[in-house]
């Protein structure tokens, strides 16, 4: 990402993750919470202050590169590649046994020196918050699966710091999880970002057509009588109609608490609903793994892919509304109107628009031939 000098920018833009120019590489080490030799008592008395909070201290040597670190403007490590004993998630609180007092660590270290000494915060939920934050400074609230709008999607190297954030989300997510999870879950969750099978196709089949394509999904966990509810809407694209499709799945869902993780989640979906149209569907249920629950973010994975994974933000039912209906009215980029019907009744139901289109495709496959 474009750096920026740490001073005033990060008073400006307080969601903007900020580069520590300082260097490419860092020697690091670590050693038990102590005060330096040399440094001020008034200093090392304001940062014992915090010793009732997961402390350590890290001593940082600027090698013949410097040091490599990209902090977030709450001095939140976002990026440590080659430090093992940084650890993203850490919160550096002080430096030199000096309390940084919500100052930004670029504005306020002496770049001259060759060692400092990192008093980092690792208490859990602090950690968990300000990454959170990391994440909204990073952009991901604006993201889905592939939106058209290619400026909403994020650059490789933006996605590679989500990717790392979210991991140690994850890392943190049984230490945080909260009282009741059943409780935290309810309530409207919209995608944003993944990787796996339920990006690729959705849960609701649509994307096996050709060409189809996932936009967004949203879900909604509520209370019912006896088993709690789901609901799932996805949008999806077809660039053969030049339209996108509304796609919801109605069912249960069922949750166990485990020691490993936050839940263990089993999503079962009896009625499938097109544009409106009641389909016929046979039963789904899909297993997934909750790693980290909050009231503004889930990250889940397929109980048996481990390296899938989808993180949601939480959302309320009246902007999850409105987004679905800007999009279900939006056009999208045809392919090209290849087996398109040129006569196509634009009041006719997409799910059965794409259906004649389906059966024509068919028939063009017998009539030529191929198989």
């Amino acid at each position: 990402p474009a750096s920026a000098p740490a001073s005033s920018t990060a008073r400006e833009h307080p969601r903007r993750m900020l580069t520590l120019l300082l260097c490419a590489t860092a020697v690091v080490t670590s050693r038990p919470y102590a005060m330096r030799a040399g440094a001020s008592h008034a200093g090392a008395s304001r940062v014992r202050g915090l010793t009732r909070m997961s402390i350590e201290t890290i001593t940082i040597r600027r090698g013949p590169g410097g040091l490599g670190l990209e902090l977030s403007d709450a001095n939140l490590v976002v990026s440590q590649s080659g430090q093992p004993e940084l650890r993203i998630g850490d919160i550096v609180v002080a430096v030199d046994g000096v309390e940084l007092a919500g100052k930004y660590l670029g504005s306020v270290i002496d770049q001259a020196a060759g060692e400092y000494v990192f008093t980092v915060s690792r208490e859990p939920k602090a950690s968990a918050a300000a990454l959170e934050m990391a994440l909204r400074g990073l952009g991901a609230d604006l993201y889905s699966p592939n939106l058209d709008d290619v400026d909403a999607a994020p650059t490789p190297a933006v996605r590679a710091r989500v990717m790392a954030v979210l991991g140690a989300l994850e890392a943190l997510g049984t230490q945080v999880a909260p009282a009741d999870a059943n409780t935290e879950r309810l309530g409207f969750w919209k995608l944003l970002l993944g990787e796996g099978a339920v990006v690729n196709d959705g849960f609701s089949g649509m994307c096996a057509m050709p060409g189809v394509e996932l936009i967004a999904q949203w879900q909604c966990f509520g209370e019912g009588e006896g088993m709690p509810q789901l609901q799932t809407v996805e949008i999806v694209a077809d660039p053969l109609l030049g339209r996108y499709c509304v796609a919801t799945l109605k069912g249960t869902f069922e949750s166990e608490a485990s020691g490993e993780c936050v839940s263990v989640d089993a999503e079962r979906y009896s009625r499938l609903v097109l544009d409106g149209a009641p389909q016929s569907s046979n039963p789904r249920t899909f297993s997934r793994t909750c790693t980290y629950l909050s009231a503004s973010l889930r990250i889940v994975r397929p109980a048996d892919r481990e390296k899938e994974f989808c993180a949601y933000w939480r959302t309320s039912p009246q902007a999850a509304t409105a987004e679905i209906g800007q999009l279900a009215d939006k056009p999208i980029r045809s392919s090209g109107g290849v087996g398109r019907r040129v006569d196509e009744d634009d009041s006719m139901p997409m799910w059965q628009q794409r259906q004649m289109e389906v059966d024509d495709e068919n028939i063009n496959q017998v009539e030529s031939g191929i198989p």
